[in-house]
């Protein structure tokens, strides 16, 4: 009986619990555990609320903005972007991101200051809480997941052929380029079409031959002064929310320094007052901790 009444007890709260959360998330509140670049902050009035986590929030912002905008064609330059970023979290044994982590913070309308829960039939509504991109941003982002896949730009560019992959042959497909060893055992560099279908498969063209003619023709190319001026707003477009981009990051980092250098001082004074071997070794530990953080 005992067991019984416990186990409808159990059912009972965790019904009660499910239909508090679920009239939350339709309330507009998310009430799971907040996703990268989001925290928790409590509210007189409102009960827990997501609030942007800087300077994580602002480098999030960031690579969506670039992926919408292609200035990154894939989700694996994305990836590269938030990995080059030192503060950003990785996961701490390499040092690197999952290859799921881009696709799930493309596709989470709570980004663009929306909510959604599928599993519990609450649909699509303005959240709560402050977006780091616009809805419009995140509809493109979909749109491009969605549409055609763009092979990402090789990390490990070979310079001895900067135009592999960028030179096409007639029938369309991009050259390939490899070192050919001779008989007498010197290595020459050629351009290559590895199209099956083509009528020019196999047949190599010498490096300074392509590369020559290539040069020559970016000689003849002269651009239009208003595609001049077009790119010289964007580039000062994107070099002033870079600027912008790195004072708020510097300003975190003050402050974190100065926390740390806080911390570091009332560490300082707890083991000046205690006598516990374990404890002294424990506090210098989290002070060396610290230390290694003020240097990064």
């Amino acid at each position: 009986i005992f067991a019984a009444q416990g186990e409808l007890e159990r059912q009972q709260n965790g019904r009660q619990t499910k239909q508090k959360t679920q009239a939350r998330l339709e309330a507009g509140y998310y009430a799971f555990i907040a996703p990268v670049g989001f925290k928790y902050l409590k509210s007189k009035t409102q009960g827990k609320i997501l609030v942007r986590d800087e300077p994580i929030a602002s480098i999030i912002a960031e690579m969506m903005e670039g992926f919408a905008g292609d200035r990154f064609q894939t989700k694996v330059e994305a990836k590269r972007f938030l990995e080059a970023a030192p503060e950003y979290p990785k996961q701490a044994s390499s040092g690197r991101l999952g290859n799921s982590h881009v696709d799930n913070i493309l596709s989470n309308p709570l980004y663009a200051g929306y909510i959604e829960y599928k599993p519990w039939n609450v649909s699509l509504r303005k959240g709560q809480h402050e977006g780091m991109v616009s809805y419009d941003t995140f509809c493109r982002i979909q749109e491009k997941l969605a549409g055609r896949a763009y092979a990402p730009v090789r990390k490990n560019l070979n310079l001895d052929f900067p135009l592999r992959g960028a030179v096409a042959c007639e029938c369309g497909n991009a050259l390939t380029a490899a070192w050919s060893k001779s008989r007498n055992g010197s290595r020459h560099p050629y351009y290559v079409c590895q199209n099956r279908k083509c009528e020019y498969k196999g047949k190599s063209i010498r490096r300074d031959v392509l590369e020559g003619e290539f040069e020559a023709l970016l000689e003849t190319l002269e651009p239009h002064r208003k595609l001049l001026t077009v790119a010289e707003r964007m580039f000062k477009t994107l070099w002033s929310h870079g600027v912008a981009s790195q004072a708020e990051r510097k300003k975190t980092f003050e402050n974190e320094i100065k926390g740390n250098q806080r911390k570091i001082d009332q560490l300082l004074d707890r083991i000046v007052e205690t006598e516990n071997i374990t404890v002294i070794d424990a506090l210098e530990k989290r002070i060396s901790a610290l230390q290694k953080d003020q240097i990064r």
